[in-house]
């Protein structure tokens, strides 16, 4: 079928035929001591610690990366770069036409990884249906761009091959409208898409600067003066849907402005339309910053405070957080609220974090709510107040904060402000589970597994625990382990169980460390290896483990 596309309507109707796809697949992992891309990138993470690089080797686009990761990945060459911290032990890779893969980096390399090392991961692609898709373009002169890339429209007529699935254009012409929007391509049938721009009044072909006026020329009459919203709308269309070269170009245009010197900082800082540099971000978030921008002062403290571009510097981050602050900025309140809580670049005062917390709090930041929730229930700064703590932390879990959901759970599990309510507490629990709130999926796991609030469900507890485990949560790691070892909902299985109670003993979970140490020493799902079984028995009891200091003194090693 036909779809028209003007710049008020648009009429879509394909036929719907499945296709199918074949899972990704880790084939290989290599480090490569030649490549000096991590030590030439210099990404560091938060804590300035410098990163290592991980290129995900494969033909297929449209790939997404959840983990320890540092700033945006990028698709350069058949290969995504992706920089992760120092000690990252776990990527999980995901695509539309499969399910998602989960590395775990210590399978392979003990600690996780290192900082300024390149690791190279060939990554099998999902055999993905082709289609061909004809576009039809009026005017016949117009730019067609489909997923971010420019195709020529010969006549006004583009024939691509495009995989099945969900993608985006947009097409542009001096003088026109600019249109953009979202269409699925689906196996077994034609696929017609026809767009027809409307022509506007005094449209823009050049914009110039003069003393904070915008002039402009028309591509069709000249008309004087262009409205500076009139590129701003155009620009803001483009990055919308993705075209940020276009964005970038428009924004250009009308860069005196410190909103659009903070939106350039930002394209600059996550690559987007350019190739990513710090450096530059910082030279346009600092115009914006002295042009009183309030946003632009916050973006230039997250900059000092992270090293990104510039020197770490809590004291220059905590100055222009506060200029934020001081003008409203809930971001900037919120910046500046942690720094007084931490004690960077400022002598640490939960007085004045609550202070700056509140006034960002109550302007809706949800991150705001829940850790004056944090500081109220565990008495930092003010007196205990569990009322209080539950009175904020509802506010943040009803604009869906993971960690507020998590937070008020605990509440209602321990009746700290509330009446104990399990039930509660497992549906707070699965709403921040939902989010792959790594803490909840454990703790409803564990709702799970001695049926608390829900009926027992060892299986549903696996699941749960596997999610937080996959993620790298060391408490949920152990608990699985525990499932496989006493053969709770599955096979009793002692090589998973010592598997998942290395992960966890590896992170410094006492009780793993006893539980490797045990295996060892019995030589249950591992050979037998009591030199080794002492090593993990010693840490164990040097963290506390009571049934760890009892078995090294009722045992020969």
């Amino acid at each position: 079928m036909n779809l028209r596309i003007t710049a008020f309507s648009i009429l879509i109707t394909l036929l719907a035929v499945s296709s199918t796809a074949r899972d990704m697949t880790l084939e290989k992992i290599t480090t490569d001591p030649t490549d000096m891309s991590a030590t030439r990138g210099n990404i560091k993470d938060f804590n300035g610690v410098p990163c290592a690089l991980v290129k995900v080797c494969t033909t297929a686009s449209g790939m997404v990366f959840e983990g320890g990761i540092i700033g945006t990945p990028e698709f350069k060459a058949g290969e995504y770069w992706v920089w992760m911290s120092k000690g990252t032990r776990f990527l999980r890779i995901k695509h539309a036409q499969s399910e998602p893969l989960m590395i775990d980096f210590a399978d392979y390399y003990s600690g996780g990884l290192e900082s300024k090392q390149t690791y190279v991961l060939k990554v099998s692609s999902p055999e993905t249906a082709i289609e061909t898709v004809t576009f039809r373009v009026s005017p016949a002169d117009a730019v067609l761009a489909v997923d971010q890339k420019e195709y020529p429209a010969n006549g006004g007529i583009a024939t691509l091959n495009l995989p099945v699935g969900e993608h985006n254009y947009v097409v542009f012409a001096p003088g026109y409208t600019t249109e953009g929007s979202s269409f699925i391509v689906k196996s077994n049938q034609t696929n017609k898409i026809i767009i027809a721009l409307d022509p506007k009044v005094g449209s823009i072909a050049a914009v110039s600067m003069n003393h904070g006026t915008t002039q402009a020329q028309s591509s069709q009459q000249p008309t004087g003066t262009v409205d500076f919203a009139s590129v701003k709308a155009e620009a803001d269309k483009a990055y919308d849907n993705g075209y940020y070269n276009r964005a970038l170009e428009l924004y250009m245009k009308i860069s005196d402005n410190s909103g659009i010197q903070n939106r350039i900082g930002y394209m600059y800082k996550y690559a987007k339309g350019v190739t990513k540099d710090y450096e530059e971000a910082v030279r346009w978030y600092r115009k914006a910053a002295e042009g009183d921008f309030a946003p632009g002062q916050n973006n230039l403290g997250v900059m000092y405070e992270s090293g990104y571009g510039v020197n770490k510097d809590y004291a220059e981050a905590v100055r222009w957080y506060r200029k934020a602050a001081e003008q409203g900025d809930k971001h900037g309140q919120y910046n500046l609220a942690d720094m007084y809580e931490d004690g960077k670049g400022i002598e640490q005062n939960y007085t004045e974090a609550i202070r700056w917390y509140l006034k960002a709090a109550e302007q809706g930041h949800s991150s705001a709510q829940c850790q004056l929730g944090y500081l109220y229930r565990n008495g930092k700064g003010v007196a205990p107040n569990y009322a209080e703590a539950v009175r904020w932390y509802k506010k943040a879990v009803a604009q869906g904060h993971d960690r507020a959901q998590y937070n008020l759970a605990l509440m209602y599990r321990n009746g700290e402000g509330v009446d104990k309510n399990d039930y509660e507490a497992v549906r707070l629990y699965r709403l921040s589970a939902e989010q792959d709130y790594a803490n909840a999926q454990n703790s409803l796991g564990y709702m799970y597994e001695f049926g608390k609030g829900v009926s027992q469900d060892y299986a549903e507890a696996k699941k749960w625990y596997m999610k937080s485990a996959d993620q790298g949560n060391a408490y949920a790691q152990s608990n699985l382990a525990d499932l496989y070892y006493y053969g709770r909902g599955v096979e009793k299985n002692y090589y998973e169980a010592v598997k998942w109670y290395r992960k966890a003993a590896e992170q410094g979970n006492a009780y793993s460390q006893y539980s490797l140490g045990f295996c060892l020493y019995k030589g249950l799902g591992v050979s037998e290896n009591r030199q080794d079984a002492y090593h993990w028995l010693k840490k164990a009891a040097d963290n506390g483990n009571q049934s760890a200091k009892d078995f090294i003194s009722s045992h020969t090693f």
